[in-house]
């Protein structure tokens, strides 16, 4: 099959995302064409890319497919009269819910892919508002290679304790959202007297991406971490438009009392609609500290089934009350090598927590639907020859194609600058003098210079 996969492919940004991209290039058995154009073009695609030429169109969850910036009104029409098969990714799920099922509709999609909990699929997205709509759970990351290839340091060497970097979401992300930044601040009031030596942040000025990243992880006998997610669904979008107004008419006062404001504002707007649905899981990062054999202090919780707490990671109350037991395991190098022994051989080693397992899973679904539910192979072929495998089915697609794509006449109107290991990249901090100044070169400057880098 040929496979256009739309997405916004940065390896200069988190990793993760690029992670997630490469995964579908490298490991599925399909030919994958990569295509990055769409926020560069304000959201539309390229004329000359003609959609009929593959067998299936992915929106990747780095297109905000109900966002014009990312995917316009006529990007959207395309895709609807597009006949293959439409699958989307979708991540953050918790805002504009709504907007979210319309676009879906809009295009007309066979498949979701989505993070939210099986028990809630039917919650978020129900089958009476997407009744054509297949639905498959997903993770928001799985193992990278890249990362099991680094050697550990011995934890007598490693410069910090705990590490950690945070970010302040707007209040309406709920008590999920305060969580990831409160666990980083308190920890870190309290680390002081028991003499430990942390490098924690929530400030953006202080974010770190590829290989500093990777460095503070490997340096740090353990990292802090909390679930991925958000604990308040947003469906209409009024309620993130109502607490961003309020709060920006009275940031004073936000300075002035956090917490209280932050009470102020969950009384007003979303006191009866935090916790009414489950968005939580294991986050990315967590699964790149544990490759990298570095320990996890994490708020107790689920993580998508895939963590055991003292087995996989060291779990900390919500109030910080068993801190002494927290830090004497941190203190313990022998306990703390067991737990990341463990993380590693089981978490990080498991083929079914990888990104080969995960394309594996893609490819038969996408095969599957590609079997049962493209209309044009019904009518032209019996049973019997639609099912003899794919390179019959491949073949009977010729009289749907406009044409076959070319590997190398696709890149060459829409080049696609891979990068192996993103991780390994020496990115510059976030507001640094150097990311200014590249986000300021033309596009078409940027372009020539990452042919000279990606060479």
């Amino acid at each position: 099959m040929n496979i256009l996969l739309l997405c916004n492919y940065d390896p200069y940004n988190a990793a993760m995302v690029s992670d997630h991209i490469n995964a579908f290039y490298n490991f599925s058995m399909h030919n994958i064409f990569v295509y990055t154009n769409m926020v560069k073009n304000g959201g539309n695609l390229d004329e000359e890319l003609e959609l009929d030429q593959f067998d299936a169109v992915i929106v990747h969850y780095s297109i905000f497919l109900s966002g014009d910036a990312y995917a316009s009104q006529k990007t959207r029409y395309r895709l609807k009269k597009y006949k293959g098969i439409k699958a989307v990714f979708i991540q953050d799920e918790y805002r504009s819910i709504q907007r979210t099922i319309d676009s879906l509709n809009q295009i007309e999609a066979d498949i979701l892919f989505t993070c939210v909990p099986e028990k809630h699929i039917e919650d978020v997205y129900p089958t009476n508002l997407l009744p054509k709509l297949k639905k498959i759970q997903v993770l928001t990351g799985y193992i990278n290679e890249d990362l099991l290839i680094y050697p550990p340091r011995r934890l007598s060497k490693r410069k910090f304790d705990i590490s950690y970097r945070g970010r302040k979401y707007p209040a309406w992300h709920g008590r999920m959202g305060r969580e990831k930044w409160i666990i980083g601040e308190r920890f870190n009031d309290e680390a002081k007297k028991y003499g430990l030596r942390t490098n924690i942040s929530s400030d953006e000025n202080d974010r770190l991406y590829g290989s500093q990243w990777i460095e503070l992880i490997r340096n740090s006998k353990a990292v802090l971490g909390v679930e991925s997610g958000a604990s308040i669904f947003d469906f209409t979008g009024e309620v993130s438009a109502r607490v961003e107004t309020y709060v920006a008419l009275t940031k004073k006062a936000v300075k002035k009392n956090e917490e209280h404001h932050y009470e102020q504002l969950k009384k007003k707007f979303f006191e009866n609609i935090e916790d009414v649905y489950d968005l939580s899981q294991i986050s990315p990062r967590v699964l790149e500290a544990i490759s990298l054999r570095t320990a996890c202090v994490l708020y107790k919780g689920d993580y998508s089934g895939l963590l055991t707490p003292w087995r996989h990671y060291i779990p900390l109350e919500k109030d910080h009350s068993n801190m002494d037991q927290v830090i004497a395991c941190l203190k313990d190098d022998e306990r703390l090598a067991e737990i990341i022994a463990n993380a590693y051989a089981e978490v990080a080693l498991n083929p079914s927590n990888s990104y080969k397992s995960f394309i594996k899973n893609f490819d038969e679904i996408i095969e599957e639907h590609f079997f049962h539910n493209m209309e044009f192979v019904k009518d032209n072929y019996v049973e019997s020859e639609v099912t003899k495998g794919i390179t019959e089915v491949s073949a009977a697609l010729q009289t749907h194609r406009n044409s076959e794509p070319d590997p190398k006449e696709f890149n060459k109107k829409f080049p696609f600058f891979y990068v192996k290991n993103p991780h390994a990249f020496l990115i510059p901090k976030r507001y640094s003098l150097i990311r200014i100044l590249w986000s300021k070169l033309p596009y078409k400057i940027k372009m020539r210079l990452k042919k000279v880098v990606f060479k």
